[in-house]
Formats: structure tokens, C-alpha cells, sequence
């Protein structure tokens, strides 16, 4: 069986949203057409958990059968492997208590190929991927939860400048031309900003190093998610600030396979109603991110 890969498009699925910002001289679309459109086969066997979708066009979970769950593995602080090779961050604790609460058997399988990773959720080969943008777009690909994942992309800077952000995101944007802003490769922020000629893209593996490189002075702005980039900045004592409003908000669940009776989706959503309600939910953030 062929894997598919993404080509000229690595950055996390979970932020492959529609991004449109009007009132500057340039504009970029990215939607889930355009990363489709830029699937490319290759060789690479897949093995199929639950079986192809149009010989098994419903697949009924029930909670003794082991749900496979694909968790990236290098995205700090919300899901990653730590130092001893266990899945552990904010998204990772979230999970873990909405499958408990529903008494779902599960197992976590890291991945850090965004592109097979899309694949095996579409083919059945995993039952689901945290996590999925809360888009129509995705909707067509995955069965989605209810969202719980709320985050806003902003533009950092160090301590020291005053001549980057604004009071609306086209001004935000306009204050980076003339300027090199560090970007993770293929990221949501290079897709945001690689048509804007008037500002410099200076590529990175991820966007950590990104945010390094912009507390050195290698680079004068990055834009992130506003979380992992302060997550990042408490623990290694950066010397760097968010600016201006945000770009953009993402929202998104975990999305599941079409293949499978949506019945575990209305148990998926109870579950986190219910961790919500309790207190659960708050808690978990508060542990990560503080009041």
C-alpha cells in the first residue's frame, strides 16, 4: 500500500487554517485544498489497524477495543516525547482524562510526519489524530470533536523594540516589512507571510529555534502561538514579549476517521463536557499555563 507525504508543506496540520488577511498590498490563502492538492505518493507500506474504509464503511469502538491515538511527538508544551520517551504536554493530559472518563482503552502513538500522519487517519490506519483545526474544510476529511484547543498567533519581539506591532493584524503585518522575521520551514507562519516581498523569511527547523534565534538578534520578529511561545520564554529566561493584537485565532479537537461509527464521537464529546463541567479541564490548563 502507498503512504502519502506533504510536499512543500511540513508544517503541523493542526494549523493549516484559512488564513486571509485584507488591507495590506498582499494576501495568502492556505487552505486544506491547497495542502491536498500538494499530496505526493510514495513508497512506504502502511498497516492497516482497522481495516479500508470501503470494505468496513462503519467501524463501531467499543471501550475494550484499543483506540489508536496519533500524538506529535516534538511540539513542546503540547505534546512531545520527554527525556524518557513518554507522551506528556497540555494536549497529552487532556486526552488522557477524556478517554478515562468515557473508560476507553487507547494507546498513544507518536509521530513527527505530519503528511502520513494525515494519510493514516484518512485510510483507517489510525482511529484518530490530536489534534485537527475546527475548520468546513476539515470537516470533509475528518470527523471532528467539539473544540477545546483556543489559541492565538501573535507576533513576538524582543524586550527592547517598539517599532513592530499595531492596533489590527493588517498593521501588525505592515510593521514586519523592511524587517527578518524567523519562521519555522513550511510552518503556518511562512504559509502567512511568504507572499509579502517586502518582508525578509528567515527559515528554521522549528519554530523553538526560531524563538532562540530572535532573543540572539539573529532576527527581529517571529510570529507564534501565543502558549508554547511564552512556555518557551519563562523556561529559558528569554528576553522577548508578544506585540500588537493577534494575527489570528485557532481553534481545534481531536479529529477522528470517517470510517468510524460517529458514535464514538458523541462519547468523545460527553467525556470532555464533563471534565469541563467538573473542573477537570481548568485544572489540567492552569498546571501548564498558570491562571
Amino acid at each position: 500500500m502507498k503512504g502519502y507525504l506533504l510536499k512543500g508543506f511540513t508544517g503541523f496540520i493542526f494549523f493549516a487554517l484559512v488564513l486571509n488577511f485584507t488591507g495590506c498590498n498582499r494576501k495568502t490563502n492556505v487552505t486544506v485544498e491547497t495542502v491536498s492538492d500538494n499530496l505526493v505518493e510514495v513508497e512506504k507500506p502502511l498497516e492497516q489497524v482497522p481495516g479500508n474504509q470501503s470494505q468496513n464503511p462503519l467501524l463501531a469502538i467499543f471501550p475494550e477495543d484499543e483506540l489508536i491515538l496519533a500524538v506529535r511527538s516534538d511540539y513542546e508544551p503540547f505534546m512531545w516525547l520527554d527525556s524518557n520517551g513518554e507522551l506528556t504536554g497540555w494536549l497529552v493530559d487532556v486526552e488522557r482524562t477524556i478517554w478515562d472518563e468515557l473508560g476507553q482503552s487507547y494507546r498513544m502513538v507518536p509521530y513527527d510526519d505530519v503528511g502520513k500522519m494525515g494519510q493514516d487517519v484518512k485510510s483507517g490506519v489510525a482511529h484518530a489524530a490530536l489534534a485537527v483545526p475546527y475548520t468546513p474544510d476539515y470537516e470533509k476529511i475528518f470527523n471532528l470533536g467539539e473544540p477545546w484547543i483556543f489559541m492565538d498567533l501573535m507576533v513576538f519581539v524582543r524586550q527592547e523594540t517598539d517599532s513592530i506591532g499595531g492596533d489590527t493584524s493588517e498593521e501588525c503585518i505592515e510593521s514586519l516589512f523592511g524587517k527578518k522575521v524567523g519562521v519555522q520551514v513550511r510552518g503556518i507562519e511562512y504559509n502567512l507571510l511568504r507572499e509579502y516581498k517586502d518582508i525578509e523569511l528567515q527559515e528554521y527547523e522549528t519554530g523553538t529555534v526560531a524563538i532562540r534565534k530572535l532573543a540572539e538578534g539573529s532576527v527581529d520578529a517571529k510570529l507564534e502561538l501565543m502558549q508554547p511561545a511564552l512556555y518557551q520564554v519563562k523556561n529559558e529566561n528569554l528576553k522577548i514579549k508578544p506585540v500588537g493584537v493577534p494575527l489570528m485565532t485557532v481553534q481545534g479537537s481531536l479529529g477522528f476517521y470517517k470510517g468510524l461509527d460517529p458514535e464514538i464521537v458523541d462519547r468523545y464529546n460527553a467525556a470532555l463536557k464533563s471534565i469541563r463541567e467538573n473542573g477537570t479541564f481548568d485544572r489540567i490548563y492552569k498546571k501548564w499555563f498558570g491562571e
